[in-house]
């Protein structure tokens, strides 16, 4: 999987990743970046309108909203291949 540096995330995928969705306690102790899923979700439920009911998972929405590569990248992020 090909890895998109979080600049270039917000940029063009609308949503900024950085520090706003970062668990800061899991960083520190992986040492690497850690998305916070819960303050993300409630992001996308907030600013893009994300209801589970109507567009089901979050990462059905990620694609349907953003596409395949904002979804990778989001996969990336959480560690799922």
């Amino acid at each position: 999987m090909k890895s998109i540096p979080l600049e270039s995330a917000s940029f063009k995928y609308h949503f900024q990743v950085g520090d706003i969705f970062q668990d800061r306690l899991i960083s520190a102790i992986s040492g690497k970046y850690s998305l916070d899923i819960v303050k993300f979700n409630d992001f996308l439920h907030n600013r893009h309108g994300y209801k589970e009911k109507e567009h089901g998972s979050m990462m059905d929405f990620i694609e349907m909203k953003f596409g395949i590569e904002a979804l990778n990248f989001i996969k990336g992020l959480l560690c799922i291949n």
